[in-house]
């Protein structure tokens, strides 16, 4: 009857009542989707955060995480952030209606994350090849990083530790201060091609590797700041020719399939 404010007023009121317990998650849900319809954006992104974060497992849940992607694409242009909610929601129990939805969104945007990680890459590997010191610079900088993330849970450790256990952390310690003032250190100025270090990705970082629990079907979508820097064995032009076929296949994403007008930076790599 698009009586929205009586129908959040009747939702807030069944919210308090027992009888309706187990049916808070949908109440939740509509009281959401009401606050979108009356473009209180701000509001709905709270309902259904909360939603998500209570009810993880419920269909409510799936359906907030896409009404959530579809705010971030089409009111905020948001779209790394509109990929993260798609991808969740494929993950997610949800209805027949929002199945297809869904399934569309998700598949866009995988496309759309991978062109942006290739424009990404290859924009770093032109880099490396004007400069290679900016390639040893990435890579000092990416294993101490991985230090630290590997790390961090051992230097709060709230028990009490043996002495030998107490030897070993004081070693990793150790480690970890050597990797640090090697990040620190200026590379030299030149160095020979045997000197280079191809990079790898960190160990749990491949979305599609056996165990990562991801649908071995799907393609292999790259998270930026995950994976090693590589140096490029290809030539400058052929790295340009490559970022030429990504800019034009990333004008189609935006402009046939999200309907965005775009120019040159809007899909400026983010480094």
């Amino acid at each position: 009857m698009n009586k929205i404010d009586e129908s959040q007023e009747n939702l807030q009121q069944m919210s308090k009542e027992f009888k309706f317990l187990e049916k808070l998650d949908e109440i939740m849900l509509q009281k959401g989707l009401n606050l979108k319809q009356l473009q209180k954006y701000d509001e709905a992104y709270k309902q259904f955060y909360t939603l998500d974060t209570l009810a993880v497992n419920s269909v409510s849940s799936g359906i907030a995480r896409f009404e959530m992607g579809d705010m971030y694409e089409n009111n905020l242009k948001n779209f790394d952030s509109a990929y993260v909610y798609y991808l969740k929601a494929e993950k997610s129990a949800s209805t027949a209606e929002y199945v297809p939805r869904i399934k569309e969104k998700a598949t866009l945007f995988k496309r759309y994350e991978g062109l942006q990680t290739n424009l990404y890459v290859y924009t770093r590997q032109l880099a490396y090849l004007a400069d290679p010191i900016e390639f040893k610079r990435d890579s000092l900088k990416f294993y101490a990083d991985s230090a630290d993330a590997k790390l961090a849970d051992l230097f709060s450790v709230p028990v009490e530790l043996s002495d030998s256990a107490k030897r070993a952390l004081d070693s990793l310690k150790a480690v970890k201060d050597s990797l640090d003032n090697l990040a620190k250190i200026e590379p030299p100025e030149q160095f020979g091609e045997d000197e280079m270090v191809q990079g790898r990705p960190k160990q749990g970082d491949d979305p599609n590797a056996k165990g990562s629990g991801t649908n071995p079907n799907q393609p292999p979508v790259i998270q930026k700041k995950g994976w090693a820097p590589v140096m490029p064995v290809i030539s400058a032009d052929s790295l340009n020719s490559l970022l030429v076929q990504v800019y034009f296949d990333l004008g189609n994403v935006f402009t046939v399939k999200l309907f965005f007008p775009i120019h040159l930076t809007t899909i400026t790599p983010k480094c």
